[in-house]
């Protein structure tokens, strides 16, 4: 019965949870600016993870350095990483987005190899870094002979770059937040976020406005309450039975429901260089992980998951 409802919890986390995020952003981008779209969708999520937080009356932490280091995980990890795929998402389709941001496994392998001790590149997983990197070619290549060639390279760029923001949060987060527990670190991380968002947004002129029509108000809420905010507490629950590296399987289901969801609600184009470099990605980061399924049953750490 508990891993019936663990799975039950994988696939809905995949496809009802995170899955429908970039679709999201798109219909949230029609009327709000990105900084406004993050800074609604955060501060939804932040007030969803406190709600739990009071709810299960965890223990708060009071020390300085401690806050001070969970502040800055929530620009490095969250605000800054979101940010960038919204504004992406203006100049690429949103299953583009979605295929892009399972890179982010790559970029943990290749940053973790110089912080961590325990996770080192083995030439498996060279392999898979290889085999990333050509579906990463495919996927700018395929759009570098449209019209708007340039912005779809920045749209493109700028979700590689989130990437490695989240990358470096989840290197930053087994050196420095280790022990800590994952529901304080989603809230306090998400609140600090939420603040760079805000000053971001009075400081680059955002024109401060809510959504207009029910269509939306939908994609805000649902971004912030189910995308973030109940993913969050979804995750946790499955890190503490399967471990991070198990419920990483997500990184497989993640691009094949962007692209299907832009294909069907938005006709996103299916071409050839999608298919080709998604396949290539999904390769990726399958033989990156093929010998973590098997520590991943013994993983005591406890990691925050890359948002979506």
């Amino acid at each position: 019965m508990r891993q019936v409802r663990e799975w039950v919890t994988f696939w809905v986390l995949a496809i009802v949870l995170w899955g429908p995020s970039f679709l999201l952003i798109k219909v949230a981008l029609r009327e709000l600016e990105p900084v406004m779209v993050v800074a609604l969708r955060i501060s939804l999520g932040a007030a969803g993870c406190w709600a739990v937080l009071l709810w299960q009356r965890i223990p708060l932490p009071s020390e300085p350095r401690l806050l001070l280091a969970l502040v800055l995980f929530g620009l490095v990890n969250t605000a800054a990483p979101f940010l960038l795929i919204t504004w992406a998402e203006q100049f690429i389709d949103s299953g583009v987005a979605g295929i892009l941001n399972g890179t982010m496994p790559f970029f943990t392998t290749l940053i973790a190899h110089f912080f961590l001790a325990d996770d080192r590149i083995t030439p498996l997983k060279l392999l898979g870094l290889a085999l990333g990197f050509a579906g990463m070619v495919f996927l700018v290549g395929g759009n570098l002979q449209t019209a708007n060639w340039l912005g779809s390279l920045r749209g493109q760029l700028a979700v590689i770059v989130a990437c490695v923001c989240y990358a470096c949060g989840a290197v930053y987060n087994s050196r420095a937040l280790r022990g800590h527990r994952p529901e304080v670190i989603a809230a306090f991380s998400l609140t600090g976020a939420a603040a760079w968002l805000w000053v971001a947004a009075f400081v680059s002129g955002t024109e401060l406005r809510l959504p207009a029509s029910s269509a939306v108000w939908l994609a805000v809420l649902w971004l912030g309450l189910m995308g973030t905010a109940l993913a969050y507490t979804a995750a946790f629950y499955l890190m503490r039975s399967w471990g991070p590296t198990r419920v990483s399987l997500l990184t497989y289901v993640l691009p094949v429901v962007a692209v299907t969801l832009g294909v069907v609600f938005l006709g996103e184009a299916l071409h050839w260089q999608l298919v080709a470099g998604g396949l290539l990605v999904l390769a990726g980061i399958a033989v990156v992980n093929l010998r973590r399924s098997v520590a991943g049953r013994t993983a005591t750490h406890r990691s925050i998951p890359a948002s979506k």
